[in-house]
């Protein structure tokens, strides 16, 4: 395994080098690719006074004491005559060695032989595009560590060097250095030992071979957001980007276009949340053929229950058949049902209502959840069905609000459930599995409205908690004054007969009391389905309730 050579700085308040020097000082030791004392370096710090920089400079023996910092993060810059420009941030206040790298020359090949000319040159790793080329100038995950190589293929890499950009690997780290001809014709990956980078180099390219690989991960619930991560066969990793994904209610297809250079290579599929184990397809490249299509499926999830981020508390509309309902015990009954579609709602496909835009905290194409139809039993799904009064007569066990939190959050650009029944005085617990802060903005006809900031990441027992004590008489809507496309729906009742249809289009409402009841049924494209729907319940019996299909065409 290769580990990140501890390239670390630390700044704080600045002074320079002469100074008298400070009980709490520290210092910062400078040394070259080959650990030799570097002085005279110049070390620009940051300061506990915003915005402002400060020199110093190390002594003889590559030292520079800095004063301690208060904030719990800083930058550094370290430059010296010869050497590339280091850049480093962190935690300070520790004592700690950053490695200088010298001005790296050489020239590019092909096959050994034949100069090279306009070849684009990086010691960082590289950030494929959607379009499958490293585009020029080509992106890194920095922007620093990029020249060009001129008409006689020299090249001159003097370009600032980020420092966790080396590889340890015995006996001794590595620097990594890509190189792309600017047709696409020719590249190669280096890996090259820090003792050789005083001498010229000369790097080898090798044929450009068009990647085309696809993924598709098939189960009830399939991931929706994917990076691709290219390494060697000796597990470095040489680049990597975000997957483009086509997903439907149980796939995905993540897919990677991209050119490479003839070479033995592992890809990695990483689910991004992540929720399942990384998919392995190891291929090998040898230059002869211009293009080569990859294609892999799963039949099965590849769940990691340990390690899944999830909300703790969210359970979805269970699935469930008759056989499932056990007839009720005592002076109580069940009743249970499927609401389907009629044929033009069951036709619908849902739009993307936003882009995919990774800069912005949306990995992935985001579908519409306003309409939801089961293909195989036509069922809709996030229809509430629910008493539309408090009876006099309440189960002797579901009186009291249940102590388990209600989960909802936002997980994949979204919120999850789309649809939340809750009991006035019960415990709503709302998270956040994305990388991007969530706003969770509530509209409801009767309770005090809620508008809370989740930050990224936030889940478990530091998701907030909201509890709501007046019942509503509708569904009211939860929207995201940062992702306008968010949306979803929650019903608060004062008593525990209400529910919302599953997957399949299904409810149960168990432990009803006898006699004839009135229901409303609802859903957020029609509003009323049934707004005096009398049902009636038997003592002892689960009784069927049948509806007709539902038109929820938007016209």
């Amino acid at each position: 395994m290769h580990q990140l050579l501890a390239l670390l700085a630390i700044v704080g308040l600045s002074a320079v080098a002469d100074e008298p020097q400070r009980n709490d000082d520290f210092p910062v030791t400078v040394v070259d690719h080959l650990q030799k004392p570097v002085a005279k370096a110049i070390v620009l710090s940051s300061t506990n006074t915003k915005d402002e920089l400060k020199v110093f400079k190390t002594d003889v023996n590559g030292i520079a004491k800095l004063p301690s910092l208060t904030a719990p993060k800083c930058s550094l810059e370290v430059s010296a005559e010869g050497f590339r420009t280091t850049l480093w941030k962190g935690m300070p206040n520790t004592p700690q060695t950053i490695v200088m790298l010298p001005v790296t020359s050489g020239r590019t090949l092909i096959r050994g032989h034949k100069t090279v000319s306009d070849t684009w040159l990086s010691s960082e790793p590289l950030v494929f595009c959607k379009s499958g080329l490293p585009e020029f100038p080509i992106r890194t995950e920095t922007d620093a560590g990029q020249d060009w190589s001129n008409n006689r293929g020299e090249f001159h890499l003097k370009s600032p060097h980020t420092s966790s950009t080396l590889l340890q690997k015995d006996p001794e780290p590595t620097l990594t250095l890509f190189a792309f001809e600017r047709k696409y014709q020719y590249g190669c990956f280096s890996f090259v030992p820090l003792s050789k980078l005083g001498a010229p180099l000369e790097l080898d390219l090798q044929p450009l071979v068009h990647l085309k690989t696809s993924y598709t991960f098939n189960s009830e619930n399939p991931p929706r957001s994917f990076r691709w991560i290219i390494v060697d066969k000796e597990q470095r990793t040489l680049a990597e980007t975000k997957a483009v994904v086509e997903a439907s209610k149980y796939a995905t297809l993540a897919t990677l276009n991209c050119f490479l250079p003839a070479g033995e290579y592992e890809l990695h599929c990483v689910d991004m949340i992540p929720e399942h184990d990384p998919v392995v397809i190891p291929f090998k490249l040898n230059g002869d053929v211009p293009s080569v299509s990859l294609e892999k499926r799963d039949m099965a999830p590849r769940m990691i229950a340990a390690t899944s981020p999830r909300f703790d508390e969210v359970v979805e509309a269970p699935l469930f058949t008759r056989d499932d309902i056990d007839a009720p015990e005592g002076n109580w009954g069940t009743i249970y049902g499927r609401i389907t579609a009629d044929d033009a709602t069951s036709q619908y496909r849902p739009e993307l209502v936003a882009k995919a835009n990774p800069g912005k905290g949306i990995p992935q194409g985001v579908p519409a959840e306003d309409l939801k139809v089961n293909a195989m039993t036509g069922g809709v799904e996030n229809i509430f069905v629910w008493m539309s009064k408090r009876p006099a007569s309440i189960h002797p066990d579901l009186i009291e609000p249940p102590t388990d939190p209600v989960g909802f959050g936002q997980k994949g650009s979204q919120f999850v459930p789309h649809t939340l029944v809750a009991r006035t005085g019960q415990t709503i617990s709302i998270a956040n599995a994305d990388a991007v802060v969530s706003n969770v903005h509530t509209y409801p006809l009767k309770n005090k409205p809620v508008n809370l900031h989740i930050a990224p990441g936030v889940m478990g027992p530091q998701a907030q908690k909201v509890k709501l004590t007046t019942a509503e008489s509708l569904p009211f809507k939860v929207a995201c004054d940062f992702q306008p496309w968010k949306s979803a729906y929650w019903l608060i009742v004062d008593h525990p007969y209400a529910t919302k249809t599953n997957s399949e289009g299904d409810f149960v409402i168990p432990n009803l009391p006898p006699g004839e009841h009135e229901f409303r049924v609802w859903h957020e494209r029609k509003g009323y389905i049934h707004r005096k729907l009398l049902i009636r319940v038997e003592a002892g019996k689960v009784t069927k309730v049948d509806f007709e299909p539902v038109s929820l065409v938007l016209p």
